[in-house]
């Protein structure tokens, strides 16, 4: 799966736990915040990401991590989420676990091994039309890929504008 896929849809969830009067600025973090969880599994870190797929794609790896997150943030903030509240964090949670889903629907992978080290089993849910870069053939290959995913990602985006915007009156 490309970034795209998962920008959107962090950008999606970041949209529906925007804080009321949210400046541009503040609205900038907040989605950047957003599509940074989104992605991670996926961050180029050392010992992290997909030069350890295992480690970075386990479900309770992430869970650890966030839960030690969130209770640093807690810790800081002294036990006050000021972030934009309990909603924001809860967003926060679920745009980054949104990446293990999205990761399943990808035909061409072999499934992924969400709960390692518990199982070694691969969940895979592919939907036929989406396709990885992996052995890209081209620049039509890649340009069909990102098509696909923003034409799939994109209405989300839009989706929870309209929602944002009709629940903001």
């Amino acid at each position: 799966m490309t970034n795209i896929g998962h920008n959107l849809t962090g950008i999606a969830i970041g949209i529906l736990c925007l804080p009321k009067g949210s400046s541009i600025i503040r609205t900038s973090v907040h989605l950047l915040a957003f599509v940074t969880l989104s992605m991670m599994p996926d961050h180029n870190i050392p010992g992290w990401g997909h030069s350890n797929y295992t480690v970075s794609h386990s479900l309770f790896v992430n869970l650890a991590l966030m839960g030690l997150i969130i209770l640093l943030l807690a810790w800081k903030a002294g036990w006050r989420i000021r972030l934009g509240g309990w909603p924001v964090v809860i967003g926060g949670s679920m745009a980054w676990m949104s990446h293990f889903l999205l990761d399943t629907f990808y035909k061409e992978g072999a499934g992924l091994a969400m709960f390692w080290p518990f199982s070694t089993a691969q969940l895979a849910l592919p939907i036929s039309w989406f396709s990885t870069l992996h052995g890209s053939p081209g620049w039509s290959h890649t340009l069909g890929v990102y098509a696909v995913e923003l034409a799939c990602y994109g209405p989300l985006v839009l989706l929870a504008l309209a929602v944002f915007m009709f629940f903001r009156k």
